[in-house]
């Protein structure tokens, strides 16, 4: 039987392996994709869509030059 450490190195390697094969790196802002993911799979939608986010940023700046 494989020792403990010796399996999730593997299989960290294995997983990093596939979900640099499959995952696109996109700018934080540039589509509505969420950043959390498992496996290269996103998990959660964002709350915000584009639209609403700049909306929100414009209202913060505009609160912190006041």
């Amino acid at each position: 039987m494989e020792e403990y450490e010796k399996f999730c190195e593997k299989s960290l390697a294995r997983i990093q392996e596939a979900s640099l094969s499959t995952e696109s790196f996109l700018p934080v802002q540039s589509e509505s994709i969420s950043l959390i993911r498992f496996h290269g799979v996103a998990v959660l939608s964002p709350l915000l869509n584009i639209e609403k986010r700049k909306e929100m940023q414009q209202e913060k700046q505009k609160t912190l030059a006041c």
